[in-house]
């Protein structure tokens, strides 16, 4: 995405930092459908691996919390 966007992974970084939570905010959630869990690498080589919390939310999937890894008991403390 910087690249096609013209701007560098450090500002791209910064934006997510900023804009994504590591914790879901439950007093804006009323109801959760369908709850997912994935995981993502977060540098190149497949190591450092975050995890995806996303749901669905009146009816639209939305990610509610990254987290800063995949070990079962990060997974675990979030909930």
């Amino acid at each position: 995405m910087s690249i096609r966007e013209g701007i560098g992974y450090d500002v791209i970084e910064g934006i997510l930092d900023r804009n994504i939570r590591t914790a879901a905010d439950w007093e804006k959630i009323e109801k959760i459908d369908i709850i997912g869990i994935d995981e993502i690498s977060n540098r190149k080589g497949h190591k450092d691996f975050l995890a995806i919390i996303t749901a669905y939310i009146d009816g639209k999937l939305r990610v509610i919390a990254v987290l800063k890894d995949r070990e079962k008991a990060t997974v675990k403390e979030f909930s």
